[in-house]
């Protein structure tokens, strides 16, 4: 079956965060990553090659299952170079709640543009005990593609958490303590809030 132009242009749209919110969907692309989120988000389709079908069957929780040529796969894909598969899975469905704040080790950011960055603080913030991250609305999002290390995110006991209202409920949360960046690469300022 050939792939369809509204299906590529569907994937492509999948690059700007609006549309990923809009249809609470994200992208994954390459073997390993599609691999190890088969088995834990739902997958609404998946495009690969023989190669890859045929070494990874039965593929029993993927309801549509395309099978692509390289050219085909190259022409959907956000990557330079694709990697066998991509896939199109749903992103959870949580409620946050930011009464864990009151029980919890929590990490809030803002305006935080750089996908790599955010993965290293979700690495940094696993390895400190860090139990949840709050990202406001002007913070990249973990399904953005070009976040290589989403896996992180997505597996991490440190749960990411986008914040769209209740944002501005966090800075008066009673018991929270704030550390305020002043400039690049200033001393972090502790200071009671």
């Amino acid at each position: 079956m050939a792939l369809s132009k509204n299906r590529i242009k569907y994937i492509h749209s999948l690059e700007q965060k609006k549309n990923r919110k809009a249809d609470k969907v994200f992208l994954a692309e390459g073997p390993k990553l599609v691999g190890d989120l088969l088995g834990h988000f739902p997958c609404q389709f998946l495009l690969a090659t023989s190669e890859w079908l045929s070494r990874n069957r039965p593929l029993s929780t993927v309801a549509d299952a395309t099978e692509v040529s390289e050219e085909e796969l190259s022409r959907a894909s956000l990557l330079k170079t694709p990697q066998q598969v991509l896939a199109v899975f749903r992103q959870p469905d949580e409620e946050t709640d930011i009464s864990v704040i009151s029980h919890s080790l929590c990490l809030a950011l803002d305006d935080v543009q750089d996908p790599g960055n955010l993965g290293t603080i979700v690495r940094l913030a696993d390895w400190f005990g860090i139990e949840h991250i709050f990202c406001s609305p002007n913070t990249v999002d973990i399904y953005n593609g070009r976040y290589r290390t989403r896996q992180t995110a997505l597996y991490s006991p440190t749960r990411v958490h986008p914040l769209t209202e209740g944002y501005s409920r966090l800075r008066h949360f009673p018991g929270r303590r704030e550390y305020v960046r002043t400039t690049a690469f200033e001393k972090w300022a502790d200071c009671d809030g």
